[in-house]
């Protein structure tokens, strides 16, 4: 579950928890319980313009929707998976080691050009709530591209369980 929103750079750090709370405010009033941590999902990334992203939190199954909060999918497939700890201003560089990665290994990401920017099949950034740590565990993933045989999508939830639990720090 989770609400979607085109947001300039600048904004994220006030839009994230802003909607988080939101998203699990709307959970509570509904009685949903998360089955996962938080996360942010970015659709089309321009950095110097704005990011069309998604914030929200999994649940176990299908939820109906009434507005802002809406239900989604992450497609299924393969992920490149990374898991940083450390300070917020080091995501950039932590990402750019993962794709750097990926380049190497000849490993295509789901990625296209598009006239917003850089569009995702799925890209997600996991941010489990550690309140007692200064450095927080953040695991980002970049699907790869659409296998034939696999399902073109699977509901949020379901593709999170698909994987090992979230590993923290």
């Amino acid at each position: 579950m989770g609400i979607r929103k085109v947001v300039p750079m600048h904004e994220l750090p006030t839009v994230i928890p802003q909607f988080h709370r939101e998203v699990f405010g709307w959970l509570g009033q509904h009685g949903v319980s998360p089955a996962g941590a938080p996360f942010i999902r970015y659709h089309t990334i321009n950095m110097p313009s704005a990011l069309d992203v998604e914030i929200g939190v999994p649940v176990a199954s299908a939820v109906s929707t009434d507005g802002r909060v809406a239900e989604s999918t992450l497609p299924a497939g393969q992920y490149a998976v990374l898991l940083y700890t450390g300070p917020y201003d080091g995501l950039m560089q932590a990402n750019k080691a993962l794709l750097d990665w990926a380049k190497a290994r000849g490993l295509a990401l789901d990625r296209q050009d598009s006239p917003n920017g850089d569009a995702f099949g799925a890209r997600l950034r996991v941010v489990p709530d550690r309140p007692r740590r200064r450095a927080r565990s953040r695991e980002m993933g970049n699907r790869g591209g659409h296998s034939p045989g696999r399902p073109p999508s699977v509901p949020l939830a379901r593709a999170l369980r698909l994987r090992p639990p979230w590993r923290t720090c």
